[in-house]
């Protein structure tokens, strides 16, 4: 029978002769080794091998008897081998949305592409993805790891630990209250200490700017809580000042801060002062604001009203 089912010309007599077969090894030779597509799959839903099912997921040049073969595998070991090394992406993808272990969804995510990573990292726990915010080198897709992280713990971990300022940025901006409370008696960094405190409103723009009420906030602290604060926000004129303050004190630890009140805040005189500073990393800010609102950039005599470190 099973002779016949393989090399018979005529498709009916071999699915009769399969229909007679019921030796496990030999239906799952058919399954594997047939020529005719539709005889594969109906042994394919035979199978039932875990290692017989995992060759023809993986080698079947057929999608639906690859998917066939995936959907009666049970074995998470074979499931992940799926996930990682398939070469056909539309099963990898049916096969992440089924893996359990974390750190394979963890190397799924790292290092494979588009909707087979986000398919991984919506099935990774908080440190998982507060590790990817990390560990990935594109920082869109650090940026993803946060927008898909809820768990507080881990956003104040990554608010206050992560290297990349945009990332711990957008960590800051989904704290609760409560997260905001630990943090505006605890944080590491001053400026997210007065950011804290000013989200919940226990301190206002005005009194942080003008040292109010026993404020004592550095220009620095008061730099790096603007750029981080979405709402309240301070006024664009004490942002102005303090950023031409800042400039002369020529102190390179809040650049990435002073990058972003520029695009937030600034105008082209802001740009111009970034532009003729002598900073080369404000230079370029200022530069590409200017390409982006319809300015042209060119060497020459400029703004000198803000020289960096002119105060030093």
């Amino acid at each position: 029978m099973f002779k016949v089912a393989m090399t018979d010309p005529n498709y009916a007599v071999k699915v009769a002769a399969f229909n007679r077969i019921t030796d496990p090894t030999l239906v799952g030779k058919i399954a594997i080794e047939s020529i005719e597509q539709k005889l594969r799959l109906e042994a394919t839903e035979k199978v039932t091998d875990e290692s017989t099912l995992l060759k023809i997921a993986m080698d079947d040049p057929d999608y639906e008897v690859k998917m066939a073969a995936f959907n009666r595998i049970s074995d998470q070991n074979n499931v992940c081998k799926i996930a990682l090394e398939c070469q056909e992406p539309k099963l990898r993808l049916e096969a992440t949305k089924n893996v359990r272990d974390q750190d394979i969804l963890y190397k799924i995510a790292l290092d494979d592409r588009d909707n087979i990573r986000a398919a991984a990292m919506n099935r990774l726990l908080p440190d998982k993805l507060a590790r990817l915010a990390t560990d990935f080198k594109d920082l869109d897709l650090k940026l993803k790891a946060i927008e898909l992280l809820t768990d507080q713990t881990a956003l104040l971990n990554v608010s206050q630990n992560n290297e990349v300022w945009e990332v711990r940025k957008s960590a800051f901006r989904k704290l609760d209250n409560k997260s905001l409370n630990a943090l505006s008696r605890e944080a590491k960094d001053p400026a997210v200490m007065l950011s804290a405190k000013i989200r919940l409103g226990l301190i206002t723009w005005n009194e942080a700017f003008s040292g109010k009420d026993g404020s004592t906030e550095t220009l620095g602290n008061i730099i790096g809580a603007a750029a981080i604060t979405d709402s309240p926000k301070p006024t664009s004129s004490d942002i102005v000042s303090a950023c031409h303050n800042f400039i002369r004190l020529g102190d390179s630890s809040r650049i990435p801060e002073l990058v972003y009140l520029l695009n937030t805040f600034g105008d082209k005189y802001l740009a111009e002062d970034y532009m003729n500073c002598g900073e080369s990393t404000l230079e370029n800010a200022g530069c590409q604001w200017g390409r982006a609102h319809g300015y042209s950039c060119s060497t020459g005599n400029g703004s000198n009203r803000v020289r960096w470190g002119s105060k030093r």
